[in-house]
């Protein structure tokens, strides 16, 4: 998905990856017409978008790649979690959509509830889930 940022560049989502890259117009204008002589040319920025995800090998199968990926997210051999460090939030990130709300004082992630979450991570590890996931998020 392309979405413009301004007259010379544009921000491409891949949704295969969940990769976000800044590209400039030019470069998304041949990616949006799938022409990627020009682009395979310029072996810098190639690289940069097959790191991305942008672009993939022809040898790829990105079919097979997401029913990979789907079956791990829903098994047992896969965990995932938010972990908030801190609820004390100042409702000043400007991209926050709780900024209506009265402020929160809030409290921080204890040791003892840390160890809880660390347990319980290693208890999954041990009953056999290979992907561990934990975006991390709170405060500024």
């Amino acid at each position: 998905m392309f979405f413009n940022l301004d007259p010379n560049f544009l921000v491409l989502y891949n949704s295969l990856y969940g990769s976000l890259v800044l590209i400039d117009r030019e470069t998304g204008e041949f990616l949006r017409s799938s022409n990627l002589s020009r682009i395979l040319r310029d072996l810098e920025v190639s690289k940069k978008l097959l790191d991305a995800g942008v672009i993939v090998e022809d040898d790829f199968d990105e079919d097979l790649y997401l029913k990979k990926v789907r079956k791990s997210m829903f098994s047992h051999e896969f965990i995932a979690m938010f972990l908030s460090l801190t609820s004390k939030c100042n409702l000043a990130c400007k991209y926050c959509y709780q900024s209506t709300r009265p402020q929160i004082e809030g409290e921080d992630l204890t040791l003892e509830r840390w160890r809880c979450i660390y347990n319980y991570i290693g208890k999954s590890i041990e009953e056999g889930d290979k992907v561990v996931s934990i975006a991390l998020y709170g405060d500024e």
